[in-house]
């Protein structure tokens, strides 16, 4: 089964009486999640996918899987470049999916995926950064004769 989707794009707030606004392709989340090096080296970020048809609950989890795969494929080099490129939004993994309709009955997938990316341009805010606390130097014991 081959699946087509495209990321939607959302306006930096949920208010949408400006239609001028830039929109980009997701948020980034600023809560605190149960996922290792979050907020030094992984943040969660959320975005609507929009589906071009419907998927069968059984086969859910392999459309996830495949919509991450081809959002974790580099782009093509060009001609003669050296460089090597990394994926548009960085290392993606999936945090959570759900499996939605629009009110004119079309599916979507709202998902909130990790990435190892803390800034990246094509999502509003920036990760946060968690302060990480090093272990306290002991201080001497000095005896006062």
């Amino acid at each position: 089964m081959d699946i087509t989707f495209n990321l939607r794009k959302i306006p930096k707030t949920s208010l949408h009486t400006d239609t001028d606004s830039e929109l980009k392709r997701g948020r980034y989340i600023s809560s605190v999640f149960p996922v290792e090096g979050y907020g030094t080296k992984r943040w969660v970020i959320g975005c609507y996918i929009d589906l071009d048809q419907e998927v069968a609950e059984d086969q859910e989890q392999e459309t996830v899987e495949k919509i991450l795969a081809i959002l974790n494929h580099p782009p093509e080099r060009k001609r003669f470049e050296r460089k090597k490129l990394s994926p548009l939004y960085g290392n993606l993994e999936v945090f959570s999916a759900k499996f939605k309709k629009d009110a004119d009955g079309k599916p979507y997938v709202e998902m909130m995926l990790v990435t190892d990316d803390q800034s990246n341009e094509n999502f509003w805010g920036k990760g946060v950064q968690m302060l990480q606390t090093k272990p306290r130097r002991r201080k001497k014991i000095q005896t006062v004769i």
